[in-house]
């Protein structure tokens, strides 16, 4: 089957997009609970007052320098929206916030990840799914987004598990730029199915196989 991106949008202020790595496959199982993402709206706090981060959420840096945090000023809902900074001059630095979740995938089972992002025009952010293979860890889906979201849009990340996850998968948010390249992340959530309207590939999305 080829892997397909769709396109929600919505009224006044927000763009609704939708993203899908396919368009047929089985319903949900009946007996595998449903993912939950422990903090996805980033309002449960940790760290030092002047340096805090968001509970359950950790942040692994691939290269360069990336400061993650807390943003009480640019937020879609609530008091805080998570996110990530360049502080690299020069080349570009790139990082992720992940949070790895005890939940049993299931092999051809859909799944949505529902989040929101903004973020600085020359910014580059995406999302990566990963879930246990047995002895590590494996991608089983990932997408960029390299439209200019100088405003909050909600994305809907659909994807089709490749095989059953004995323990757990991940979700990572990521960001890769120069310094004042920033991304913001907030309401992250994920359920099993796929969203209910699908639509021709928007422009400035992306799709990158591991």
């Amino acid at each position: 089957m080829r892997d397909r991106i769709g396109a929600r949008c919505g009224h006044a202020v927000c763009i609704f997009l939708i993203v899908c790595a396919s368009c047929i496959g089985p319903a949900a199982h009946p007996d595998s609970a449903p993912p939950e993402v422990r903090n996805g709206g980033f309002e449960e706090i940790q760290g030092e007052p002047d340096a805090l981060q968001p509970k359950d959420w950790s942040m692994r840096v691939y290269g360069g320098e990336v400061r993650s945090g807390l943003d009480a000023q640019v937020r879609r809902d609530g008091q805080y929206s998570a996110t990530l900074r360049s502080l690299s001059p020069q080349d570009p630095a790139s990082a992720s916030l992940y949070q790895e979740m005890g939940h049993k995938l299931q092999e051809g089972q859909y799944y949505t990840v529902t989040f929101w992002v903004k973020k600085t025009p020359l910014a580059k952010a995406g999302i990566r799914v990963w879930a246990d293979g047995g002895a590590h860890f494996e991608s089983q889906a990932y997408w960029d987004f390299q439209s200019d979201f100088t405003q909050w849009h909600k994305i809907q990340f659909c994807f089709q598990a490749r095989r059953t996850a004995t323990k757990s998968f991940g979700i990572w948010l990521s960001l890769s730029g120069v310094a004042g390249d920033q991304v913001w992340y907030d309401d992250v959530s994920c359920q099993p199915g796929r969203p209910a309207l699908e639509e021709p590939e928007p422009q400035g999305l992306a799709e990158r196989h591991p």
